[in-house]
This record gives structure tokens, C-alpha cells and sequence, in this order.
């Protein structure tokens, strides 16, 4: 990555935060080279999981219009749902600044795992696009939608946040990968891996904003 860039994560709220705040830690330990680093929210559209894909569609297209003139080299998608979009129309995003989307970096960790149970969850959208189960034949993929829980977790309603995160670990099965395929997610990531390990479950958990940094550090930065 050259000097100077201009690196922006984008999501449809708090979830980014988390990308950012690993992008911030690589520079500080010098494995990013010094890049200006912004972090975009876009709170105006918020939630996309509820929305169509014609409306993700023009409301995406519009946001990265303002971003290419505003010089952006590089948009990093911290979010399942605006990189499900991307990732099925590449064509309507060809001309916009390098996009680096967040689905097949964590479908990539997926393959790697051992466990063929896969819980996926996601928003409503990523959910019934059914894009994790396409891409994982050989897996057993369970995709659930978690809108209650995105929304939760962006009003920051901490009791309500707690309730949901209980009940979807309750419900799991006893050995499967658990992919957190929402950015808002893996704000509460620490409080999946605190109820997991109270029910002594053999659960891997895949945050897909770790491995979306993992693979833009290793294909972006010579």
C-alpha cells in the first residue's frame, strides 16, 4: 500500500468501529504503513438488513460517487450486507475505487475449518440471500437473521443485547462454527465466547471483521 493512501471502512453503523479500530492497531505496531484511515458509518440508511436489493443498490453506488471524488484509493466493506450486493453485481461497482468486501474472506476461513456445522448469523438480508450456504457446498450451513440483535446493538440497549445472545447460544448445536456475519456482531463478539464457554460447547467462532483485515492486509500491503 503506497504512502498516504486513503483507506476507508465503511458499514451501515457501529459494527465498522471494530474494523477500524484493527486497522488503527496495524499501523500502530508498524505492519500498515502510515495511511490516512477514516471510518465511515452510514447512519441516514440504517439498518440495510431490511432494505431491497434496489435500494442497497442506489444507496451504495451514491456513497462511493461521493467517496472516488473525494480521493478514496481504497473502501473496505465491513459489512455482510452491502458485500453481498457488491460481490453479486460487480459490474455496477467496476468503476468505483478498489473495494475490498468481507464475504469471501470469511468464507475462505470457513473452508478451513474442520467442523462441516456451520451456523451463519447475519442480518436479515444476508440471511435470505443465502449467500454463505451457495458458497459452501460442502458444508452444512444454517443461516439465521438476527435483525433484533443488529438493532440492539446499535441503540446500544445493553439488557435486551445480553437476552438475544443467551437465547442464540442456548440453541446451538454442541459442535459447530459459529460465523459472526455482521459486523454489529463482533461489537459483542466477547460476550458469544463468555456464554460459549459457560455452556462448555465445542464452538470455533469466525469474526468476519477480523478476517476481513487478515485478507486485506495480506493481498493490499507490499
Amino acid at each position: 500500500m503506497k504512502l498516504n493512501a486513503s483507506i476507508l471502512v465503511y458499514d451501515s453503523g457501529v459494527g465498522g468501529q471494530v474494523v477500524f479500530e484493527l486497522l488503527q492497531k496495524e499501523q500502530e505496531e508498524g505492519r500498515l504503513l502510515q495511511s490516512e484511515i477514516r471510518y465511515f458509518a452510514d447512519s441516514e440508511n440504517f439498518p440495510y438488513g431490511t432494505k431491497s436489493e434496489a435500494q442497497l443498490l442506489q444507496i451504495l453506488q451514491s456513497n462511493f460517487k461521493r467517496f472516488q471524488e473525494e480521493g478514496v484509493d481504497t473502501i473496505l466493506v465491513a459489512c455482510n450486507t452491502a458485500s453481498t450486493i457488491i460481490d453479486r453485481f460487480p459490474e455496477e461497482f467496476s468503476h468505483f475505487p478498489k473495494l475490498v468486501t468481507i464475504i469471501q474472506p470469511t468464507v475462505t476461513a470457513i473452508t478451513h475449518q474442520e467442523l462441516k456445522q456451520v451456523v451463519v448469523l447475519g442480518t436479515q438480508f444476508t440471511a435470505s440471500s443465502h449467500i454463505y450456504q451457495d458458497q459452501l457446498p460442502d458444508f452444512q450451513v444454517v443461516e439465521r437473521a438476527e435483525q433484533d440483535l443488529v438493532i440492539a446493538i446499535e441503540a446500544k440497549d445493553e439488557e435486551k443485547i445480553k437476552r438475544i445472545v443467551e437465547g442464540i447460544c442456548d440453541d446451538l448445536p454442541d459442535r459447530c462454527v459459529l460465523v459472526l456475519a455482521c459486523t454489529h456482531f463482533s461489537v459483542v463478539k466477547d460476550q458469544f465466547e463468555e456464554k460459549l464457554n459457560i455452556l462448555n460447547g465445542k464452538v470455533e467462532i469466525i469474526d468476519s471483521s477480523e478476517e476481513l483485515v487478515q485478507r486485506f492486509l495480506s493481498d493490499h500491503i507490499s
